[in-house]
């Protein structure tokens, strides 16, 4: 509950006070999954966030990269891609530790990455 009241409030700032209407609307979401495991995975946290994101900010996630997956985390991911629409494949990229920086580098400034 805590988690989902402060993502909405963090993504309700952003729409506010950094995006500009006809300008820039949209985000990318890069979500490092380094050392988190297949069980330690907070999937009820997980899913509360997608739900509120999709229910209130629908149609403002431009990119989505999910780095540093394990084998397991991105074989599960892929059979999940399969059932989504192709714009939603489209727009999210999973990657393990070391072949996500290029494909980053093209939406993110190098040196805004640690």
């Amino acid at each position: 509950e805590v988690i989902n009241a402060a993502s909405a409030f963090f993504c309700d700032f952003v729409m506010k006070k950094l995006l500009i209407a006809g300008v820039v609307e949209n985000w990318i979401m890069i979500i490092d999954l380094n050392d988190v495991g297949m069980t330690s995975l907070p999937v009820k946290k997980v899913q509360a966030i997608v739900g509120m994101t999709q229910k209130h900010f629908g149609g403002r996630l431009f990119r989505q990269f999910c780095l540093n997956m394990g084998f397991m985390m991105r074989k599960s991911s892929s059979i999940f891609l399969n059932f989504v629409d192709d714009i939603t494949q489209q727009k999210i990229s999973v990657h393990n530790e070391t072949n996500y920086k290029p494909e980053l580098i093209k939406y993110v400034n190098p040196a805004c990455l640690e």
